[in-house]
């Protein structure tokens, strides 16, 4: 059962001019409090009996990176 998918490309070279620039003031915006919470919150997704497995892949070629996520979950054979 895939639980989450995600797929993300970004350049680089502007990633980093905005952290130089911006640095800890950039980065405290770019997740409000509520997504932080809900972030925080969603252990809660994993089905009960099933355990997360996270696959994750990433690739860059200066000056684009992408990332490609997949979270799955498997049930957990029951131990007697």
């Amino acid at each position: 059962m895939i639980l989450g998918l995600g797929n993300d490309i970004i350049d680089i070279r502007r990633v980093e001019r905005i952290i130089e620039r911006y640095g800890d003031r950039f980065l405290s915006r770019v997740f409000t409090d509520i997504e932080r919470w809900k972030s925080d919150g969603r252990a809660g997704l994993t089905p009960e009996g099933c355990q997360v497995r996270i696959d994750l892949t990433i690739t860059d070629d200066f000056p684009m990176a992408q990332a490609i996520v997949i979270i799955s979950a498997f049930r957990v054979p029951m131990r007697d």
